[in-house]
Order: structure tokens, then C-alpha cells, then sequence
């Protein structure tokens, strides 16, 4: 009997934690630390992670005394956007991965780019 309800629970714990494969809106929610990668040059970073509806996240990132924000739309455990305006492209894209959370920005003006690395922990 002992066998047969460790077996059950053994099973039921395997199953859970396949559903962590999927993020929820409420993996994302939270304050994260690290550092943001420009162009060469690293400084530290905190993003701040708040729901928008059911279906989209608000970033704010604060680094090197500035802060901007974005939203991105939910889509499991990454998600990304395209915004384009003329000559003007914003390329977003963030996946996370346990606490461990990564934002990379492409932004092109004409034939001008740069592009950022954010790498921060919850």
C-alpha cells in the first residue's frame, strides 16, 4: 500500500513539473537586477516587470540614471515585437528562464543601429 501511494505521488510530482515548461503571467511579475550591454559598454540595470490586462507585460528599465519602458505581448516563456515608423525599427524580443530573465533591443534608424543585452535575476 505504502509503494502504491509513493508511486501515485511519485508520478503526480513528474507531471507538475512538466507544466513548468509554459510561463504564466505571474513568472514574469517582479523585479529583476543585472546589467544592461550597449554598444560595448556594460552598467547596471533593474527592470520591473507589472502586467498590462491578461495578455501583456509593462517593462521599466532603469539604467545609467535613465529609464524606459515597452510592452510586450504574453506568449509563454518568450515573446517579442516588431515596431516600424519610415526609417525607424524597434526590434524587442524576451525570454525567461526560471528567474533568470533576457531582453534584447536591435533599434535602427536609416542605415544606423545599436543594439542592448539586458541580463537580470529576479
Amino acid at each position: 500500500m505504502k509503494l502504491n501511494l509513493f508511486l501515485i505521488l511519485a508520478v503526480l510530482f513528474t507531471l507538475s513539473s512538466c507544466g513548468d515548461d509554459d510561463c504564466v503571467q505571474a513568472d514574469w511579475l517582479g523585479t529583476y537586477t543585472g546589467t544592461e550591454s550597449c554598444e560595448g559598454e556594460t552598467t547596471d540595470a533593474t527592470i520591473v516587470v507589472t502586467a498590462q490586462g491578461t495578455d501583456m507585460l509593462s517593462f521599466s528599465i532603469e539604467s545609467d540614471g535613465s529609464t524606459t519602458s515597452f510592452d510586450l505581448p504574453l506568449d509563454g516563456c518568450s515573446t517579442s515585437s516588431v515596431e516600424e515608423e519610415d526609417e525607424i525599427r524597434l526590434e524587442l524580443s524576451a525570454s525567461l528562464d526560471g528567474n533568470d530573465l533576457s531582453i534584447d533591443s536591435d533599434f535602427t534608424v536609416g542605415s544606423d543601429s545599436a543594439a542592448c543585452e539586458y541580463r537580470v535575476t529576479k
